[in-house]
């Protein structure tokens, strides 16, 4: 029998001066989950921005709790609130084992409709914001692949 396939998605606050040296965590956090996300079946995209994680994370149920005990015990993360979580017919992010995404311009007015275009508060979102907002980052990200493999 198959597993039931899972999304979660959840926000946290970055550890206190963590903002200096974000770049190398994200790049740390994508490159010890990549492997660990493979070998479970997990697929995850991770938001880092003005002082927020959000990632959304598919796959199996155990899988996806195993890594939800790492992250809570993650001393980069505080404040962790879970935004939506449950049963999903297909993965939304499937081409990614792990990707950290940047929110550029192409995800503001997505932001300014949420009005938080001058501040971000992760913790406001809801279940269907939150996933919204991570599919804007998803074809951002899907579009700079486009662009790169054309040029």
């Amino acid at each position: 029998m198959p597993t039931e396939l899972q999304r979660l998605i959840y926000a946290s606050r970055w550890a206190p001066g963590l903002e200096p040296r974000i770049g190398s965590e994200v790049r740390r956090i994508v490159e010890t989950s990549f492997p660990r996300n493979r070998d479970s079946g997990l697929t995850a995209l991770l938001l880092a921005h003005d002082g927020w994680f959000v990632q959304a994370l598919e796959g199996g149920r155990p899988a996806i709790a195993a890594a939800m005990h790492r992250i809570f015990r993650d001393r980069r993360h505080g404040e962790l609130h879970i935004l939506s979580s449950g049963a999903v017919e297909t993965r939304a992010f499937r081409e990614w084992t792990m990707m950290a995404a940047a929110a550029g311009p192409e995800v503001q007015p997505f932001l300014t409709e949420l009005g938080m275009a001058a501040e971000f508060d992760a913790h406001r979102l809801d279940g269907p914001a939150a996933f919204r907002l991570m599919l804007a980052l998803a074809e951002a990200e899907r579009a700079r692949g486009r662009a790169a493999r054309a040029a």
